[in-house]
Order: C-alpha cells, then structure tokens, then sequence
C-alpha cells in the first residue's frame, strides 16, 4: 500500500479563523499618540466599530487616524478632537478598513478606554 504525500499545511489555525466581535480594547494612559490597532497579515479587510470611554472626571478631546503608515499624518485624520465629557461614551462606525491601515489614537487626558470591535475577514 503507497502512502499518498499529504499537501496540508500546519499553521496556527486561530490566526486564519476569521474574528468578530471585540478586536482589541485597551486605555490610553497618557498624552502620546498610541497605534491602537494592527490587523492581521490574513486580514482581508475589516469592518469595525470604534467604543471609547472617558473614565475620568474631567472633559476630554480624541483624535483618531487610520493610517497605512506607521505614523499617521494630517491626511489620515477619521475624525479630530471629538469631546467626550466625563465618564460618557462615544461610538462610531461601521467604518471599512483594508488591511494594510492601522487605527491611532490620542487625547488630551488619561484614562480614555477604547474597544474596537466589528468583523476581520482572514483569507490564506
């Protein structure tokens, strides 16, 4: 009996799955301009939904770029100085990614939580 070659490829398969529902979440702790998000290099493209909180008792500003730079420039703004008073939340989306783009994140105060959450279409 021949033993037929097998043609599969071993791979981490929760890296090819596609992902819904909460991407990535985090807090800005401080001032600095804070890349937020990366897709996968098996994303296709992704729809998502950008949730951030203002956890502190003072009103804040947020800027929010999507980039497929590793810094964003003038040109990558989605949407600037967004005010979020204290301990409200703000919401956007659905916005459409491909999967190249990187999504920035900065305020003018700590203790901002954001959760990015949507779809990543993976493909190999």
């Amino acid at each position: 009996m021949r033993k037929l070659q097998s043609t599969i490829k071993v791979t981490d398969q929760k890296d090819l799955m596609d992902r819904y529902g909460c991407l990535v979440k985090g807090v800005l702790d401080s001032t600095d301009l804070t890349r937020v998000f990366k897709p996968s290099e098996y994303t296709e493209y992704l729809n998502i939904y950008l949730n951030i909180t203002n956890d502190s008792d003072d009103m804040s500003e947020v800027t929010i770029w999507i980039s497929n730079a590793n810094t964003p420039e003038r040109k990558d703004i989605l949407e600037t100085k967004i005010r979020i008073d204290a301990n409200l939340t703000y919401v956007r989306g659905p916005i459409t990614m491909s999967k190249d783009e990187i999504v920035f994140m900065q305020s003018n105060t700590p203790n901002i939580v954001y959760r990015l959450y949507g779809y990543d279409e993976r493909s190999f």
